[in-house]
């Protein structure tokens, strides 16, 4: 106990270094719990989209070009690194990349949210949320389709940061703009990065918060230039959404078993899931009372752009047949707002005395073991196809008759990213130059 506490008063002093081991730690975290039979397969946009716009002719202009109405710079760039890789392990080198993003976020939002959050309880589950996170189990976790959610996470913190160095201003300036031109619906964080250019007297401060608002303009432009896909014209009932934030918003934040919560749902009814969810923020109502007006401030708007986020996703995702009563990706932001909520929370408890600092151990613990229930991944279709090695094999071999590129398979099957292939033709164009297999 002693050892533990001299490292923790260590680490403590030294952030930098601190935020070092949580990027390792979140790394190897992330790439744990995506199971061994999917880390070797490339997912969706993972390869028919942002490893195929390197090989299409668009070249490192790809990583400024819209998909889906809007830019996802990391992803196109993380293929990139990866395109340099050998191509035998374009599948694990894939995985790897979002893995090492998901640490970097952790990593950042540790360093930035000490501006914000004081207690070191609290910073220690800043920077682990990011990586044992149970609805990101559901499908997101090792793929680079899905790093924008983490994205909304990451953007939260550095609203907060306070840099005291150019150097590190300059650092968060361009892993800021590298967030905020991933995910357009950091939009929502907008105004608080407004008020927080007015209301700052940090030089490096506003410069961060800047950085932030262009990247939520260069995502305008990029969605008013750009087409985008309606994927359903569905009915969303209001009902069956509500049903839906309170399975994803509130139950993905503990655990990714879909089985649990509708056996918790059967058990309690939907009405007692809120309930539970109701019962969750009694200390966050305890903290809103005894907290400053800045940490008031973060509470309240992470909670209510949780909720916007949810209703969001659905309503402009609209989910063929329906509003969705199951776990699905699209409550990743919502349940990432909630956490910070609840984290913010726990630091004013502590500050406040209201929580004594080795019950605060205990609480964090409690959560992060709770979230470890549903450590490893299980997406089914995400193992829908072969092995990447195995496609390399055979495409060599079809080199060998001179054959220029080869045709790659799309996981899952069936799948059809918008642009990529003609209409109604059921196909996706990926294919990979034999220069680069041979």
């Amino acid at each position: 106990m002693r050892y533990m506490i001299r490292a923790v008063l260590w680490f403590r002093s030294k952030p930098v270094a601190a935020a070092a081991l949580f990027f390792v730690l979140d790394s190897l975290i992330c790439w744990m719990r995506v199971r061994p039979i999917e880390r070797g397969r490339l997912y969706a946009e993972d390869s028919a989209v942002f490893l195929a716009g390197w090989f299409s002719g668009h070249g490192p202009l790809a990583i400024f070009q819209p998909y889906e109405g809007y830019l996802q710079f990391i992803p196109r760039i993380a293929s990139g690194f990866v395109a340099l890789t050998p191509v035998y392990y374009w599948g694990l080198a894939t995985t790897a990349a979002a893995c090492i993003v998901v640490g970097a976020i952790g990593s950042v939002s540790f360093y930035s949210a000490r501006s914000l959050v004081t207690s070191y309880p609290a910073l220690v589950a800043i920077a682990l949320v990011p990586a044992l996170l149970p609805l990101a189990a559901v499908e997101p976790l090792g793929t680079l389709c899905n790093l924008h959610w983490w994205a909304l996470y990451g953007i939260f913190w550095i609203i907060f940061t306070r840099p005291t160095t150019r150097r590190t201003a300059a650092v968060l300036v361009v892993y800021t703009l590298f967030l905020g031109l991933s995910e357009i619906q950091i939009a929502f964080f907008a105004p608080l990065a407004f008020w927080s250019i007015v209301r700052s007297k940090n030089r490096a401060q506003r410069l961060v918060n800047a950085a932030l608002i262009v990247s939520c303009a260069a995502q305008g432009v990029a969605f008013l230039f750009s087409s985008h896909a309606i994927y359903s014209t569905d009915p969303q009932d209001f009902h069956q959404v509500v049903r839906g934030f309170f399975l994803n918003a509130f139950g993905g934040t503990v655990t990714s078993s879909q089985s649990f919560l509708q056996s918790l749902a059967m058990l309690f009814g939907y009405y007692g899931l809120a309930l539970l969810a109701a019962i969750s923020l009694v200390p966050v109502l305890i903290a809103l009372a005894r907290a400053a007006n800045r940490e008031r401030l973060a509470m309240v708007y992470s909670g209510v752009t949780g909720v916007i986020l949810w209703f969001f996703a659905v309503y402009v995702g609209r989910n063929s047949g329906g509003p969705p009563v199951y776990l699905i990706r699209w409550g990743m932001g919502a349940a990432f707002c909630l956490l910070i909520v609840w984290i913010v929370a726990l630091d004013q408890l502590i500050l406040a005395r209201r929580l004594d600092n080795v019950l605060a151990w205990f609480v964090v613990a409690a959560l992060l073991i709770i979230q470890s229930f549903s450590f490893t991944t299980k997406n089914d279709f995400r193992i829908d196809g072969p092995e990447w090695t195995d496609f390399v094999a055979s495409a060599r071999a079809e080199c060998a008759t001179g054959a220029d590129a080869v045709t790659a398979a799309v996981i899952p099957s069936g799948w059809v990213p918008v642009g990529s292939a003609p209409a109604n033709s059921g196909e996706v164009i990926w294919e990979v130059p034999c220069q680069r297999l041979r």
